[in-house]
């Protein structure tokens, strides 16, 4: 009977642990609107390569004509090297000008959930399938 108490508590334990990881853990839908897109053009300003999620950083004007840096989010780095791509390849020349598409922040800030980035010689990467 001991040992059987232990395994419950040991399992409630665990399961309360993973849950709070979890939901501590942001969620894409929950800051972004899965619903609308914003496309943004402009020069990229700078890429900060870090976990969770990749920033680039564009100064830009979106569909209105509204001019500010946008904060760009997108995928973690490591599906980014699993997907052959490098800071290099994705913050393209300095300068660059890029157009983006994406989910636009759920509270109104300069920022989006990155679905396509097109580089001003043609080529994309498409980061998101929405």
């Amino acid at each position: 009977m001991r040992q059987s108490a232990r395994t419950l508590v040991l399992t409630v334990g665990v399961t309360l642990a993973v849950a709070t990881a979890a939901f501590t853990h942001h969620s894409t839908a929950g800051q972004f609107d899965m619903s609308k897109k914003v496309t943004v053009t402009g020069v990229i300003a700078r890429i900060d390569w870090v976990n969770p999620h990749i920033y680039l950083f564009v100064d830009g004007k979106d569909e209105s004509g509204a001019t500010a840096q946008w904060a760009l989010e997108t995928v973690p780095t490591a599906m980014m090297r699993k997907a052959k791509l490098t800071k290099e390849t994705v913050a393209g020349k300095q300068g660059e000008t890029v157009t983006v598409i994406g989910n636009p922040a759920r509270d109104g800030r300069k920022s989006a959930w990155i679905n396509r980035i097109t580089y001003s010689d043609g080529h994309f990467y498409q980061l998101s399938g929405n």
